[in-house]
């Protein structure tokens, strides 16, 4: 395989290996890299029948593989390496890494949450209390086509309780809605109380998985089980087309746990990282973080 830049890319060629790729994600979409990568290349033959996208960053001449914010993990698509050989490749190209990579490994311990249509689906019992309170509060849950009052909600809500949300990264989210939306991939679920939208669910639909990418509530509604009840509602919208529905991962415990409620189970994945920079760049970086301070 060989390292191709953005601009060279055969932007068809590439999404057709992704859309025929079973392993693949809409994350390995030119389009989902577009709105969310700094950079991003591709190692891939020359028939495009393997490869992976890399994103990456460039400071002061050295390029570090990183993994941008609303981007899981990259899939290894068309080909079998062990992950000792895809890093060694990966080493070659870049000083740097910090990648999330969809191979499972003996060390792997990152999770996210599937649920498959074809599976049975267990909730514990606190998920089934908190829909029960859901019900009990007579919410109305409709699929609009208008993000504002959703964006509105996660504008209000998440930063406060989410660090890497900032001005920055919810422009990156505001841009991930957008340019989905047009291409009609986008699903807005929304969720009423007393004719109010109390907050609501943004879903993404590819590569036969309904992806929960990001929404926000009111913690009241969340305190009577809108949340739990907008996820039930993606779950069962997902089974009925025949989806894996995807609860997008997190690494805070908690957030596993609600999706454990619901019926989720673990799937693995590796983060690879490594740093063979010059010294002067390291020492540059720890300057950088210390006058922040």
């Amino acid at each position: 395989m060989k390292r191709i830049e953005r601009k060279d890319i055969a932007i068809d060629r590439w999404d057709a290996l992704v859309n025929q790729s079973s392993s693949a994600q809409i994350f390995d979409t030119s389009t989902y890299l577009d709105a969310v990568a700094e950079n991003w290349c591709v190692l891939v033959d020359d028939a495009y029948t393997k490869g992976i996208a890399l994103p990456y960053t460039k400071r002061l001449g050295v390029e570090t593989l990183y993994t941008p914010i609303f981007l899981r993990n990259v899939t290894l698509m068309g080909v079998s390496l062990t992950l000792e050989a895809l890093e060694s490749m990966l080493k070659q190209e870049f000083k740097v890494g910090q990648l999330a990579i969809s191979i499972q490994s003996n060390d792997s311990y990152y999770r996210y949450q599937l649920i498959d249509y074809q599976e049975e689906i267990i909730q514990s019992s606190l998920g089934k209390r908190m829909l029960k309170r859901f019900d009990k509060n007579a919410f109305t849950v409709r699929f609009g086509q208008s993000t504002k009052m959703i964006e509105r909600h996660i504008k209000q809500e998440l930063p406060k309780k989410i660090d890497a949300l900032n001005t920055k990264t919810l422009q990156t989210l505001q841009q991930l809605v957008e340019v989905f939306s047009r291409k009609n991939n986008l699903h807005v679920l929304e969720v009423l109380k007393d004719n109010e939208v109390v907050g609501g669910l943004f879903l993404l639909e590819s590569n036969k998985r309904l992806l929960y990418l990001k929404g926000a509530f009111t913690d009241t509604s969340k305190k009577e089980g809108a949340m739990y009840g907008a996820m039930q509602q993606a779950i069962e919208m997902a089974n009925n087309k025949g989806l894996i529905f995807d609860f997008g991962g997190s690494r805070v415990e908690g957030v596993r746990r609600f999706n454990i409620n619901l019926g989720g189970k673990d799937h693995f994945y590796t983060f690879l990282s490594w740093n063979n920079a010059p010294f002067w760049f390291n020492w540059i970086k720890k300057l950088a973080i210390w006058m922040k301070k």
